[in-house]
């Protein structure tokens, strides 16, 4: 295992200043401009992840003194280099296994845990979760996300109950493809876009194609604007003045940061490292081992994607304080230090 430096505070201190703002709520820009700092630097969003579960467990989300004095006060922008082991926020004790499996959900600055969604402890978690409609259509479901398909012979519409879907669209031109969440509706023929609900505004983000996104406003007026790819508009629902959607482009670390949540990961709550080595083989080329047989049993918590095999291993070397040996070729096994 190659040896590198701890992660510096000040990307502690931005990654709770974040989290703050995020108990808040976010303006458009903020949205923007978090996203952004989610795609300088993979730890970047672990560090959020960890600040978001520390309010979460402490209830200092709710305190609006706390949460105003922090709007403004970032720090500056920290180094560049951090590293991976020090991961506070993917390595979660026991005792607090089941809680933090609900508030480790919560990865967008937008999501708010719900206990419906909440893992029992000893089990894992495939995200997203994908769901096929009838037409071909896919869609990708975030965590604590929800929706209800409504298919006819004549129309094709998915009402976003919570949270946020990616839908990849098939083409049908006599059945407009309409996503419907409040107000505020996405149509497409076939295209590829998502849908996030934020406290008091709905936000669409194009990667393909064009979206028409439709306002309905209370006094029987309404506002639209066409999205195309590589664009956003953000629909507040707080304010009804003005007549028209802003549209702006995405820059491509933006786009990323916004659609990181899509990377297939894997979710545990207080699972044993025997499931844990079980499912990640299963969708690696890096094969993992458990060279003694006393480990199998020893748990841990946390979020981790299935193409950082050295992710795992520096997680679970750290976390269960063992080694992570190589072996032969592409193969890694775990043995007590």
């Amino acid at each position: 295992m190659k040896t590198t430096t701890p992660r510096c505070e000040p990307v502690d201190e931005r990654a709770s200043a974040w989290a703050v703002r995020r108990a808040g709520g976010f303006t458009p820009a903020a949205q923007a401009e978090f996203e952004e700092w989610l795609a300088e630097n993979p730890l970047h969003y672990s560090a959020f992840v960890e600040a978001d579960l520390g309010l979460t467990l402490n209830g200092a989300a709710g305190n609006v003194g706390d949460r105003d004095a922090a709007r403004n006060e970032l720090p500056a922008p920290e180094p560049a280099f951090v590293d991976r082991r020090w991961r506070r926020g993917l390595v979660l004790s026991a005792a607090i296994a089941t809680i933090a499996a609900m508030a480790l959900l919560a990865l967008r600055p937008d999501e708010t845990a719900d206990p419906k969604a909440a893992l029992p402890p000893g089990t894992i978690v495939a995200r997203p979760l994908f769901q096929h409609l009838p037409d071909g259509s896919i869609v990708q479901l975030n965590a604590s996300s929800d929706i209800a398909v409504e298919f006819s012979s004549s129309i094709r519409r998915v009402r976003l109950v919570r949270g946020e879907a990616y839908f990849t669209v098939a083409k049908d031109r006599g059945r407009p493809f309409d996503v419907v969440t409040g107000r505020v509706s996405v149509r497409a023929v076939g295209t590829q876009f998502d849908v996030r609900i934020a406290p008091g505004a709905v936000d669409v983000l194009t990667t393909e194609g064009r979206v028409l996104v439709t306002d309905a406003l209370p006094a029987a007026a309404q506002r639209e604007a066409i999205v195309e790819a590589g664009q956003r508009t953000t629909v507040d629902l707080r304010t009804n003045t003005s007549t028209t959607l802003a549209v702006t482009t995405v820059s491509p670390a933006a786009m990323q940061g916004a659609l990181a949540w899509r990377d297939l990961r894997f979710e545990l709550a207080n699972a044993t490292l025997e499931q844990a080595v079980a499912w990640f083989n299963e969708r690696s080329v890096v094969q993992f081992a458990i060279g003694d047989p006393e480990l199998r049993h020893r748990r841990l918590s946390g979020i981790l994607w299935a193409n950082q095999p050295d992710q795992f291993a520096e997680l679970v070397a750290s976390s269960l304080d063992v080694k992570a040996v190589p072996a032969l070729i592409g193969r890694i096994v775990f043995q007590r230090r």
